[in-house]
């Protein structure tokens, strides 16, 4: 549950959330012991930052509320953002600093952000985005390095994306391009899994 109320801060950092906001967050339909949950959680989350330079901010009152504060650049999502931006704004003018913009932000990404995190809408509807903005940079960093032909870092990261996504066609699809681009990558290079996908997509017989 402290995944998921580190999950809810990231998504609005430096603001007070009130405790009852956190609580439909956390459960979609609060028992009676949600706030009492909540403090609970609060302090095992104080307990784990307090070795680092930010903190759990409470406003007594009411409502109570809370507050992560956090330096940006010690956020791997705001850097990831930052990255991202730099490179769309340097993508016209100089592409090989745009490159580097992107593959400092997709380097950033260490897998899906799902796991061990409660089942509610609103984290769903956090991380949900949080995925589609990775999505949106690699993709978007996939045609500028196919079309530099700059392609041996992206075909690690098609690689780990299509890895965590299975039933994602277009992750499948961009590593099949990545793959065709990259003279020193081929299909049989890849895990058998893999193969299977992509024979599967393109018609193929897969490998025995």
């Amino acid at each position: 549950m402290v995944r998921g109320l580190i999950t809810v801060f990231a998504a609005d950092t430096n603001r007070m959330i009130s405790g009852a906001t956190l609580c439909r967050a956390l459960w979609d339909d609060p028992p009676e012991s949600a706030p009492s949950n909540l403090r609970t959680h609060i302090s095992r989350l104080r307990r784990l930052l307090a070795e680092h330079s930010c903190s759990i901010v409470t406003r007594r009152g009411t409502p109570t509320a809370y507050s992560l504060r956090i330096a940006e650049d010690q956020l791997d999502l705001s850097r990831f953002r930052q990255y991202v931006q730099k490179a769309r704004n340097l993508s016209a003018a100089c592409t090989d600093d745009a490159m580097v913009m992107y593959e400092s932000a997709l380097d950033l990404w260490r897998g899906g952000v799902e796991g061990g995190l409660p089942d509610t809408v609103t984290v769903q509807t956090i991380t949900t985005g949080w995925n589609m903005e990775y999505v949106r940079a690699l993709e978007t960093y996939a045609e500028l390095a196919i079309t530099l032909g700059r392609t041996g870092k992206l075909v690690d990261h098609l690689y780990a994306h299509a890895m965590r996504c299975p039933h994602d066609p277009n992750a499948t699809r961009l590593l099949m391009s990545a793959v065709a681009a990259d003279g020193r990558t081929s299909v049989t290079d890849l895990p058998v899994d893999l193969q299977v996908r992509i024979n599967s997509t393109i018609g193929e017989p897969t490998p025995a």
